[in-house]
């Protein structure tokens, strides 16, 4: 077999079976599709329950649960929760250096009474009798000029 009837034998090949390529093809951006719209629908569920806050949301109550999947859902570091009243939260990145740990999505525990007042970015969280403040979007109580 020389090179002439090879190619004229892949030509036949493919044209045997072109609509089965094009159509796996198609299977493939089809369910692409699919799944992104899947992941949209999932991602705005998710910010309906856990809507981000700004800076006229005043937050106030007892943390009793906390979304343990935040940084899959949401980019950065932020923290979902619930309070006593039943509604999701979202903050934004807060560290606070003073603290151990210094980010707040790692320092809120169930329990804990946090209070965000209408107009500031000030979080205040009450736990054993001790108060901690956090501002979102900022870092605080650093030592030098590193960044």
């Amino acid at each position: 077999m020389n090179i002439q009837e090879y190619k004229e034998k892949q030509l036949k090949f493919f044209r045997k079976y072109w609509y089965i390529l094009v159509l796996i093809g198609l299977t493939g951006i089809v369910t692409g599709i699919i799944r992104q719209i899947n992941r949209d629908k999932e991602f705005q569920n998710y910010a309906k329950k856990y809507p981000y806050y700004n800076i006229s949301t005043k937050i106030s109550g007892v943390v009793i649960y906390i979304e343990k999947s935040q940084l899959i859902k949401r980019r950065g570091k932020s923290i979902e929760f619930r309070l006593d009243d039943k509604k999701g939260y979202t903050l934004g990145d807060a560290i606070n250096e003073i603290y151990k740990p210094i980010d707040i999505s790692e320092f809120i525990q169930v329990g804990d009474s946090i209070y965000k007042a209408s107009g500031t970015d000030s979080v205040l969280i009450y736990r054993g009798g001790k108060n901690y403040y956090f501002e979102i979007n900022k870092r605080i109580n650093r030592e030098g000029n590193y960044y």
